[in-house]
């Protein structure tokens, strides 16, 4: 089966969700025969510098890069302001990409067109006018309910105003488009269920962010001997993973130190403000990017996931829980993620209950063993990706069998 990939951003390093979420999905139909074709944008806003590695991008049968101008432009968004279109989704249109996916939809003949969440949405008249491939869109989130929620946190004032002007063009268009696809690829049952709700006719399924449970490997006996630290990873690009570090350092951390003095918190991720960077905090250590995620994971005995907002499902908790980490999470970084508490993970949002967490994993280290375990046992049950992207390809099948 010959497959089209088109992805907003570079799938590459494997250092945030997008790019784990379009690697893996891709390295797993390579293994099962496909042959997948990626053409990909490298935004302004989040450049990749540099020849691309083999290691990265070897098992694609074609690559492409393709400069697209993203920034946030003044005059842009204040022009956009008289318009009814969704200035999250108008960044991404780019006439240099378009005319890159012609030349390869015209040279080529693909079964299926892979699109890489909402923003490759506005390609797909493109792709209805010169090609018959079966159009799946992989949604990694409701989009627009991040932005809703932002704008619900923020303060009064024009920020708050502007961000729910966002939110509100936004989903207008993911609404309006929501059909516009052969195959609706849900990451969660709840982001489903909203896809329904909304309005969603055309045949779906549920394709969670798959990893490769081969690839982690837990320390175990580490966590026997290390220090009871905290530890928080993610994308400092990406507003809720910012948000939430900032309410966990201004709102809970001051009190979990009181509570706990010894406790140390460390903060790790790419695009880190140098305001957090330069934060004098009594116990909390900001590192900025790490060169080896799953080590900095592994060294730390409690992985912290402090959302407040966001959507769909959040990558760096599944690849905690591949490590063996407890992961003390949020209600809402949880979204998606149907594990339990106590059982899998930890769950917290009040000061309170975050003390409360802390002082049971302190007090029961043998239980704390076994939630990681437990952890590590979800995630070979259900986000292998080989499994997963089997039934991709039978769901594809099925499809396409109806059609002829």
């Amino acid at each position: 089966m010959k497959i089209l990939q088109l992805v907003k951003k570079v799938p590459f390093p494997l250092k945030d969700a997008e790019a784990i979420a379009v690697q893996n999905i891709s390295r797993a139909l390579v293994d099962m025969g496909c042959e997948i074709d990626l053409l990909f944008m490298n935004p302004s806003r989040q450049p990749f510098h540099g020849e691309l590695p083999a290691a990265g991008f070897g098992h694609y049968r074609r690559v492409q890069k393709i400069e697209v101008d993203n920034r946030i432009k003044p005059l842009d968004a204040f022009l956009n302001l008289f318009t009814s279109k969704s200035y999250n989704v108008q960044r991404f249109g780019s006439k240099t990409y378009e005319k890159a996916l012609l030349e390869w939809l015209k040279t080529e003949t693909y079964e299926v067109v892979l699109l890489e969440t909402l923003f490759t949405t506005p390609y797909v008249d493109l792709i209805r006018q010169h090609s018959k491939a079966l159009i799946v869109q992989r949604s990694l989130n409701v989009e627009h309910e991040i932005w809703q929620r932002m704008a619900a946190n923020a303060a009064f004032g024009p920020k708050k105003w502007y961000l729910s002007l966002l939110a509100q063009r936004l989903k207008k268009y993911e609404l309006a488009h929501l059909n516009d696809y052969d195959l609706m690829a849900a990451i969660s049952s709840r982001d489903l269920a909203q896809f329904l709700d909304f309005g969603l006719e055309k045949p779906w399924m549920i394709l969670p962010v798959a990893l490769a449970p081969a690839d982690y490997r837990p320390d175990w006996e580490s966590l026997k001997t290390q220090p009871f630290h905290l530890g928080f990873i993610g994308s400092l690009d990406w507003r809720p993973n910012l948000e939430g570090l900032d309410w966990f350092i201004e709102q809970i951390w001051p009190g979990l130190r009181e509570r706990f003095p010894d406790l140390e918190f460390r903060a790790a991720g790419r695009y880190m403000p140098e305001r957090i960077k330069h934060l004098q905090v009594p116990g909390f250590t900001a590192l900025g990017e790490v060169e080896d995620a799953h080590a900095f994971v592994n060294a730390q005995a409690v992985m912290v996931s402090p959302l407040l907002s966001g959507s769909g499902l959040r990558v760096k908790i599944l690849e905690s829980m591949a490590l063996g980490r407890v992961v003390l999470t949020t209600r809402m970084a949880l979204e998606g993620i149907e594990a339990k508490d106590y059982e899998e993970v930890l769950i917290a949002d009040e000061l309170e209950e975050w003390i409360e967490k802390i002082t049971w994993l302190r007090q029961n280290s043998e239980m704390a063993l076994k939630i990681g375990q437990n952890a590590r046992r979800w995630v070979e049950n259900n986000v292998d990706r080989k499994v997963l992207m089997g039934q991709l390809l039978e769901k594809i099948k099925e499809m396409k069998a109806v059609s002829t």
